[in-house]
């Protein structure tokens, strides 16, 4: 969606400000390219901070693929938490999401050093007094735009329109930027010091490249118009509704506890990514036991073995998380139709049935997929969506008499995993 005019308006004015602070510094206080460079870096700490808040309030679902140990778990959790007096909800999806802040966090420290080393290799690395009183002033001003702009967030309920993965994302870029400004800056003070030509240049360039962050929107409208596909036309999903109710009585269909645990088991040892690390370190193990450094090859044994328990942790609650809190309930839906239209209705069979005003309530077989932990209905499986249903038997399954459902309905597979018998839910 496109920013509201006033919203763009605060951004502006936020961004304004927000490079007003080193201008002044240059100009008035006779800053150098070090001090610059701290109030940069102590930018990003605000940036990173402040967009870890606006993500953990954003309110439309992440998109995660079902794939994915652990991420793909929450695929389907739109619950969370709410926020007592307001109708805002801390939802469990944006909680898994701040998992990329601590990759921002690294390169925040990165980028610091880099940019560091610079300063440090012109400098005694202390500052003049005048330069750290106007520092702290600078980065007052860079803490209240960025209060300005999550304040706004929150007022225009900005949170209502993005998702967590968005906020995060959007992120990269200004450390991008920024990073690249407090580079250059500690390699002009390494080599040629504070000429202020070479500031301002610094200082406008971060200006210019900020404000298209801010009119995001006018190039995403440019974006759609042209059909450039620049990647900025990006909507993120809405919260799916989800029927839970049933004409009569339902079925209640759980997964078999154990097989679950083991299958979790068995999907952690797959994981490529650890099955790369435990072969590295058992190569390493051994090589080192056969070249008589025992206590190296203990610690890379220990390796091994810490590798497996991540590995099976990792894919037991990846289960627990996608099958264990889950149950099945099975039975007949029902809708009240009541048009006067020419809606087409179905009988239990899926076949056509009456339509117009005749038709007052249809009745429908279905399954809904219902989050014990959330207590809400995560999907619901209507037999005339379905456009394949089959029916596995994994090792785990045979080991423990239950079955799997895989089922198909458009571009999306379902499964019921581990449940004591498939037929139940396939009559």
């Amino acid at each position: 969606m496109m920013r509201p005019p006033r919203s763009r308006r605060s951004a502006l004015l936020a961004t304004v400000l927000a490079n007003a602070v080193p201008l002044v510094g240059i100009a008035v206080w006779d800053w150098s390219v070090g001090t610059l460079v701290l109030l940069y870096w102590v930018e990003l700490a605000v940036l990173i901070s402040f967009a870890s808040i606006r993500a953990l309030f954003a309110q439309r679902p992440a998109e995660f693929e079902a794939e994915q140990v652990l991420f793909g778990a929450f695929r389907d959790k739109y619950g969370g938490f709410s926020v007592p007096n307001t109708g805002i909800k801390i939802r469990v999806q944006s909680i898994v999401s701040l998992v990329g802040l601590p990759i921002l966090g690294l390169l925040w420290l990165l980028v610091g050093s880099f940019a560091l080393v610079g300063v440090s290799a012109s400098t005694t690395g202390e500052l003049p007094g005048v330069q750290s009183s106007t520092l702290v002033v600078g980065v007052l001003g860079l803490v209240v735009s960025h209060l300005y702009l999550t304040i706004e967030y929150f007022v225009e309920e900005e949170y209502e329109k993005v998702n967590a993965q968005m906020v995060v994302a959007s992120a990269f870029w200004p450390l991008g930027v920024t990073g690249l400004a407090m580079v250059v800056g500690g390699g002009v003070a390494a080599t040629a010091g504070s000429p202020l030509s070479l500031l301002g240049g610094i200082v406008a360039t971060k200006f210019c490249l900020d404000l298209v962050s801010v009119y995001r929107d006018r190039l995403r409208a440019f974006d759609e118009s042209q059909s450039l596909d620049l990647g900025l036309t990006y909507d993120p999903p809405e919260r799916p509704s989800v029927d839970e109710s049933f004409a009569g009585p339902f079925e209640v269909v759980r997964p078999h506890r154990r097989a679950a645990l083991a299958s979790g088991v068995v999907r952690g040892c797959h994981s490529l990514v650890g099955l790369m690390f435990l072969v590295l370190f058992s190569l390493a193990a051994t090589g080192f036991f056969a070249l008589g450094g025992t206590t190296l090859g203990l610690t890379f044994g220990a390796l091994v073995g810490v590798v497996v328990a991540i590995m099976v942790v990792a894919g037991v609650t990846d289960h627990t998380i996608r099958y264990l809190s889950m149950e099945y309930r099975v039975g007949v839906g029902d809708s009240d139709v009541g048009n006067s239209g020419g809606d087409r209705n179905y009988d239990d069979n899926g076949d056509d049935g009456e339509s117009g005003e005749s038709a007052k309530r249809t009745t429908r077989a279905g399954v809904v997929g219902y989050d014990r932990l959330l207590d809400e209905p995560s999907w619901r499986l209507s037999k005339w969506e379905v456009t394949n249903a089959t029916t596995e038997r994994s090792r785990v399954d045979r080991f423990f008499g239950t079955e799997t459902l895989v089922v198909e309905r458009g571009d999306e597979t379902v499964r019921l995993a581990h449940v004591p018998e498939t037929s139940i839910v396939t009559d």
